[in-house]
Parts: structure tokens; sequence; C-alpha cells
């Protein structure tokens, strides 16, 4: 069933809007002019489906080492889940955003964005505790929420349980849909790095627009990539042609990209992959129960017959010759 798992919504969309924001954020940054004091950060990670493990390894990693003060000056992480169907953006958050901070304008700008601009999306702030005593996360951004960094996630389901979400079952994406939520999304962070959320004169204002738009072309070359082979965990290798694609195109968006390998710990491993993973499955069409049930009954009874014949050979014995005699008389 693994094998399966290429549905492109959940989370091949959420992809999709990584790469298509990384492309637009490169040519906004490519000019002095438009080169913002901000440095944005583009993460893919895997193991989603394995409790984050992807992101868990990279903020484990960055904390061991020099990179600490990355994370330490990090003003806000965005994870992007499913954004391919649907009229709805639900921005989910471990705790409310406290007034004047980074989540809060962020918030706030994508909340008037939506009112002002695309009316007919249902926008919605979702607040979920973290519960430490479950086994699973429900969001990837709890995982930064724990380490006490300022995240949030935007998706368009807004239950972590919703059974879309987790199937392996194809879904299909609305590519119109998409690049409406990653022109919103990346509107909303281009507001925020130049200033501009809280300024009145900016509401109508788009900065992605033009050459700037999302390219709904490019945006389904790579739909059509990410669901052309599983993205289950365990069966990407290193030569993946997926990996190879991400790799070659971040790197043409991005000065400086790195590739980070995840291992379960052999001690004390929180997942086990194992061999096998093609399967084959057989069908047969048998008899209806009934005609079991009077071949049994059948049998039985011939071997009752066999049984009382063997019993009393020497009466049977006996009989046949008189039997042969009676005929005989009967005939002459």
């Amino acid at each position: 069933m693994q094998k399966l798992a290429r549905g492109p919504d959940s989370n091949g969309s959420g992809v999709v809007a990584l790469f298509e924001l990384a492309r637009l954020f490169s040519r906004l940054y490519s000019q002095s002019g438009t080169h913002a004091k901000y440095n944005i950060i583009f993460f893919l990670s895997g193991g989603g489906k394995f409790n984050f493990q992807g992101t868990r390894k990279f903020i484990d990693e960055s904390l061991e080492t020099a990179d600490i003060s990355l994370l330490s000056e990090i003003d806000y992480v965005l994870c992007l889940d499913a954004l391919g169907r649907g009229n709805s953006l639900n921005f989910h958050v471990s705790k409310p955003p406290k007034e004047g901070s980074t989540a809060y304008e962020i918030l706030e700008g994508m909340r008037s964005l939506v009112a002002s601009m695309y009316p007919d999306v249902k926008f919605n702030l979702v607040h979920k505790k973290i519960n430490l005593a479950d086994d699973m996360l429900a969001w990837e951004h709890e995982r930064f929420s724990i380490r006490r960094l300022p995240a949030g996630t935007i998706s368009h389901y807004e239950s972590p349980i919703d059974l879309d979400r987790s199937t392996v079952f194809y879904k299909e994406v609305n590519k119109d849909v998409l690049a409406r939520n990653i022109k919103i999304i990346g509107e909303v962070l281009s507001r925020h790095i130049f200033n501009l959320t809280n300024k009145e004169s900016s509401k109508q204002l788009e900065i992605l627009s033009g050459s700037l738009e999302p390219d709904k072309a490019i945006i389904s070359t790579w739909l059509n990539q990410v669901s052309a082979e599983s993205r289950c965990a365990y069966l990407i290798t290193k030569e993946s042609p997926f990996f190879q694609a991400a790799e070659e195109v971040l790197s043409t968006y991005l000065k400086d990209v790195k590739r980070m390998l995840a291992r379960a710990d052999k001690k004390d491993p929180e997942f086990v992959f194992y061999d096998g993973f093609e399967a084959k499955m057989s069908v047969y069409s048998v008899k209806p129960a009934l005609f079991d049930l009077l071949l049994a009954l059948f049998i039985a009874l011939y071997l009752v017959t066999v049984y009382f014949a063997i019993e009393n050979f020497p009466l049977l014995l006996d009989f046949m010759p008189k039997a042969i005699a009676n005929g005989k008389s009967h005939q002459n």
C-alpha cells in the first residue's frame, strides 16, 4: 500500500508551495532595491508521517552545533501543510499569538489580506495545545513550539485527524487553488519583511504581481513530479529523481543548499523500517458453504456404508449365493 502514497495534496502541495515561494523570493531578492533585511530559510523535511522525524533531526542537530545561533535568531517558522484543495485556510498554532509579536502580525496580515482580496476564502485561527503525553504530534510546527520557537502551520485541513490527511489514496489537487494559496502566503510574508503589514496604504498593494505571480505551469509540473513516485519515507533513496530535481532546482534559487540524512537510533529506535515493499495478493473463487456441507454428508454416508459392509461381510457371503440361486429359479 505504501507504494500507492503518491497523492499530491498531503503533503505534496506543501512541497510544491515551498518550491514556488523559493523561486518567487529568489527573484524578489535578486534586485538590490527589493532585497529585504530578512534572510529566509526554506526547509524541506521528510518523515512527516513518522512524527516529523526530519524536522526533529534538523532542530536537534542545529542545537548541538554552531548553528544554534540560527535557531536563536529565527523570527518565525511557518510550516506549509496541505494547500491544494478546498476554499478555506486554517492557521494552526499551539498558543494564541500575543499582540505585537511576529506571529500576531502575520496572522492579522493574512486575515486582512484574505478579507480584502479573497472574500470567498474562509480563514480561521485554530488553537490546539500540545499534549506531550501523545505519541504523535498533530502538526509540524509543534516540533518547533516544544523548543519554544514561534511557529505555526497553514493548511486547508481544520483537524489533524481528518481522514483525507492520512490516506494513501490519490487526492486531486486544484492548481488554481494552490496558486491562490501560494500567493496569499507569499504576499503576507512580503508585506511582513518589508514592514508593510500595518500600513493602511498597503491593503490593496500587490507585491507579488506581474512577473512575481505564482506560475501555474511550473506548479503543474511540480505536481506531476511529486506524484510520479511514492513519497513514503523508506522508499525514497539518495538516488531518487525527486531528490535530485529538488536539490538542483533549489540550488538555482538559494545560496546555500544542504542535504541532511536522518537515521533511526539503533539502541532506542523511534521508528523501524522493514523490507518487502511489494506483496502479491491472490483472490480465489470458492464453492458456497452448502456445497461443502453436502459433500461432507455424502462422504460420511459412504464411509458408514463401507464400515457396515465390512462388519457384516460373512452375512453378505451367505446372502449372495442365495440371491443368485433365487434369480436363476425365476428365470426358469
